[in-house]
């Protein structure tokens, strides 16, 4: 199912059906401030980078965490491969995780 987000008060990211508009849930702020949000190319994977240095990828169907990568950079911008079988993101110090 194809989804769309945005990030509320900066810590929740919202997630809709963007053809309908209707919301579909949403990934918890208990990783801290969000500063970027990806998807696998097959929908399955949702990735969210946050101000204080976490690399979460979540369960697209059960909005659950299913890895998560931490280290003293501020991150951003993650991205899947093509494969979904990894995922990737920039950091303020420019040491990719």
């Amino acid at each position: 199912s194809a989804l769309a987000s945005a990030a509320e008060r900066l810590t929740t990211v919202k997630l809709w059906n963007p053809t309908t508009g209707a919301p579909t849930g949403e990934l918890p702020g208990r990783w801290g401030y969000v500063s970027g949000v990806a998807f696998s190319f097959d929908g399955k994977l949702i990735a969210t980078t946050t101000m204080n240095s976490y690399l979460v990828v979540w369960d697209g169907e059960t909005r659950e965490s299913v890895a998560v990568a931490s280290d003293m950079e501020t991150r951003y911008a993650p991205a899947f491969a093509p494969d979904g079988a990894s995922v990737a993101a920039g950091g303020t110090e420019g040491v990719p995780v």
